[in-house]
């Protein structure tokens, strides 16, 4: 039946299903920043509290759930970007998915700084302060890094 189908056994590879392309690999990196800064808080500060002074902070998970949406959307452009089936499908809608979904998670970034700074001005007005955190910044690192690879790989789906 082997000789019927042509077919030969092949021993599989670690990452054989995985396209590790420079600037795939960079949407990869992008998006797993994205999605370690989902979860990590947004801003923190003090403010005060009836023992003094006590830590706050603000997390993109509360709220409006921007962290959620950039945790779920850069877990499936990373899925989208890097592994062979998506990224060699012949359908243009596959394989635009990523664009879109970056633009999304730049919107929920856009949207979850402007939460963030909003909670840290009603602490300063409660008679505390605070700054962003180390997260949203990593999340905004992650989107420059996913743009930059995604744009790169757009052109020959746009030229399809």
């Amino acid at each position: 039946m082997q000789e019927w189908m042509r077919w030969q056994p092949t021993k599989a590879r670690r990452f054989s299903s995985m396209l590790l392309e420079p600037a795939r690999i960079v949407v990869g990196v992008g998006a797993a920043m994205a999605f370690i800064g989902g979860f990590m808080p947004w801003a923190d500060g003090t403010v005060p509290g009836l023992s003094g002074m006590g830590p706050e902070f603000f997390s993109g998970l509360g709220g409006a759930g921007d962290g959620l949406v950039v945790i779920l959307l850069s877990g499936i452009v990373g899925v989208l970007t890097l592994h062979r089936t998506p990224a060699q499908s012949r359908v243009r809608t596959v394989r635009l998915l990523p664009a879109i979904f970056v633009w999304l998670i730049a919107m929920s970034w856009i949207s979850g700084y402007r939460a963030a700074s909003d909670a840290i001005d009603s602490w300063a007005h409660r008679g505390g302060h605070g700054s962003i955190a180390p997260g949203l910044w990593l999340v905004g690192l992650g989107i420059v890094l996913m743009t930059a690879g995604t744009l790169y790989l757009l052109p020959p789906v746009l030229r399809w």
